[in-house]
């Protein structure tokens, strides 16, 4: 079967089915979330961003007959456009005079991109709640306490606190738009990567696969995360969406690090060990994110990829 458009509604279809159980609060929710775009992606870099597109017109179309109007709309706009939009850049190339090879759109623009679609749609979200801050925090801790409180009722642990389960709420009511824009941008950066790496090793990719043991972040990075950090103090609305925004560029240079790390531990026979403690530390210690991404915020203007490691040439197994 070499029929892109049959493919491309394969996919739609695929991807409809893993985002529909996602939506029922499940065990299973969160690991499908993370695989709904990867059908997009695959169809995009391995037969282009049209068949992309027409994949998640498939899939919202599927969505709406399975949920409701309100639904696909969501998968559209969530997955569907992003993917394709994704999709279309990571194809994008020139190729200057002097040059014999093409020029692809970069990874780091790539990642900023996400970065500011996952503002955005954080955004977008909000309105759902309420129209001022101070509806949609009360709906929201309302929400998060019939939720939460409720199914603790029925099996509390030993020593449960529910003023402390509040004061909790509490802070994830204002921490909400930051880990809603961190959420989405892993799962698509992760979808776009795990695409990218199926279509490579299968011979069918469009694009040759980047190094991105070399990635950059456009000069304008560090504006945008400062300016998102400002506004996070502005009261309201714009607060609030400001805090979607700085944690989307906070997830950034997190990535950004973590490519520095994979760069340095080369130097170390230990490379596997450091890595390994590295992800653990991030799973189970908020702290390393931080320090983390203190390291991707200090590449830009120490440079320490070049001044402590000579980075291995794209193509070279090390180069991922």
């Amino acid at each position: 079967m070499q029929n892109p458009t049959i493919i491309a509604i394969i996919a739609g279809v695929v991807s409809a089915l893993l985002f529909v159980p996602a939506t029922t609060g499940s065990l299973l929710a969160l690991p499908l979330f993370y695989l709904t775009a990867l059908p997009l992606f695959l169809v995009g870099l391995g037969w282009g961003a049209i068949n992309a597109a027409i994949a998640g017109l498939v899939a919202s179309v599927v969505v709406t007959l399975l949920l409701g109007g309100l639904g696909g709309l969501g998968f559209l706009v969530t997955f569907a456009a992003p993917a394709a939009l994704l999709t279309h850049l990571a194809l994008l190339w020139r190729q200057p005079e002097a040059q014999a090879q093409r020029e692809w759109f970069p990874p780091g623009k790539i990642v900023i991109w996400i970065a500011v679609m996952a503002g955005a749609l954080t955004a977008l979200a909000i309105p759902l709640l309420g129209f001022d801050a101070e509806t949609y925090r009360a709906n929201l801790q309302q929400i998060m306490e019939q939720s939460l409180l409720k199914d603790l009722e029925n099996a509390a642990p030993e020593g449960f606190d529910p003023d402390q389960m509040k004061q909790f709420i509490a802070f994830l009511t204002t921490a909400l738009p930051a880990i809603s824009a961190m959420i989405w941008m892993l799962a698509m950066i992760f979808n776009l990567w795990g695409a990218g790496r199926i279509i490579d090793r299968a011979g069918r990719a469009l694009r040759p696969w980047p190094d991105i043991g070399a990635m950059t972040y456009p000069r304008e990075m560090p504006i945008g995360f400062v300016a998102s950090l400002i506004g996070t103090l502005l009261p309201g609305i714009l607060g609030i969406i400001a805090i979607g925004f700085a944690g989307a560029f906070v997830t950034a240079y997190i990535l950004l690090g973590l490519v520095v790390i994979h760069v340095l531990s080369r130097l170390s026979p230990f490379r596997l060990f450091i890595l390994f403690s590295v992800y653990v530390g991030l799973i189970f210690f908020g702290w390393i994110a931080l320090i983390i991404a203190t390291i991707g915020m200090a590449e830009p203007i120490f440079n320490l990829r070049e001044r402590f490691s000579a980075t291995p040439p794209p193509g070279t197994p090390d180069a991922e």
